[in-house]
């Protein structure tokens, strides 16, 4: 968790306690296996937010991201980072920056859906109706389109 991007959802009391325990099992299970662990670190300077930074600022703090990753794929030797893909438009540009930053270095960036249960360009929200009949106040658009469209599950 970038405290810096997003301070509104660092966790904290039970759920600090959790990530902590997934974080040590995930190391010892990255340990036994592959004789690798877990490296975190955390990038403070940045904007505030994303909501209201402009351009400049998301730029910048994808430049010091950035850096920081390719300081520690040195470190460690790897030649790939893999992180959850985003959809906000801001967050969308920094991971170009970012890879196109780490590109230069000769590392690779791997965005991986993770967070939602559908990517959402797979959801045809206007198969078999119009875009008027659709009522983008409710979840009712979504929930037919995924009633109605044949795909895979998410595998865990």
């Amino acid at each position: 968790w970038d405290e810096v991007w997003r301070p509104r959802w660092s966790p904290s009391g039970a759920a600090a306690i959790f990530l902590q325990d997934a974080l040590k099992n995930l190391h010892g299970d990255l340990k036994r296996s592959y004789s690798s662990g877990v490296v975190a670190r955390r990038v403070r300077d940045g904007p505030p937010a994303v909501k209201g930074c402009g351009p400049a600022q998301i730029h910048a703090h994808a430049e010091r991201l950035a850096q920081a990753l390719t300081t520690l794929c040195f470190e460690t030797g790897s030649d790939t980072v893999f992180a959850s893909k985003e959809y906000h438009p801001d967050e969308v540009a920094r991971d170009k920056v970012v890879d196109q930053a780490l590109k230069v270095c000769g590392i690779k960036l791997h965005l991986v859906p993770g967070h939602l249960l559908n990517e959402p360009h797979t959801i045809p929200l206007y198969a078999g109706g119009e875009k008027s009949d659709l009522y983008w106040g409710t979840v009712l658009p979504f929930w037919r389109a995924l009633k109605n469209n044949q795909h895979q599950r998410p595998t865990p």
